[in-house]
């Protein structure tokens, strides 16, 4: 239990901070359906959009609803736990390296 809990804990940072911008999304028992919205902030609107479509963003096509800070919190999280990943295979490569040295003969070469 006591190596669990450090995980347990960055699991729940996790998720408190992607869900932190979830309240927005107008769960509050209402079971009336909400019309439908035609509003979208990623598609611009004095621009064609056939013109916009494609792989390489064109100039003014972008938005400005497409780095807000939930996009940052989201990096954010996935680098820390790639970090994490990371720091666990090296502690891991140095144990085993440590224990090859102690149980080597002392002949080898």
């Amino acid at each position: 239990m006591h190596r669990l809990r450090p995980l347990l804990v960055v699991v729940i940072v996790a998720l408190a901070i992607s869900l932190a911008g979830c309240g927005s999304l107008g769960i509050n028992g209402n079971t009336a359906a909400a019309p439908p919205t035609t509003d979208n902030s990623f598609i611009p609107k004095d621009e064609n959009l056939s013109d916009c479509v494609g792989t390489l963003e064109r100039p003014n096509c972008g938005s400005s609803s497409k780095g807000d800070v939930r996009l940052y919190l989201t990096f954010g999280v996935l680098m820390t736990g790639m970090a994490f990943i990371g720091w666990s295979i090296a502690i891991a490569i140095r144990k085993r390296d440590r224990d090859l040295e102690e149980h080597l003969p002392e002949h080898t070469y």
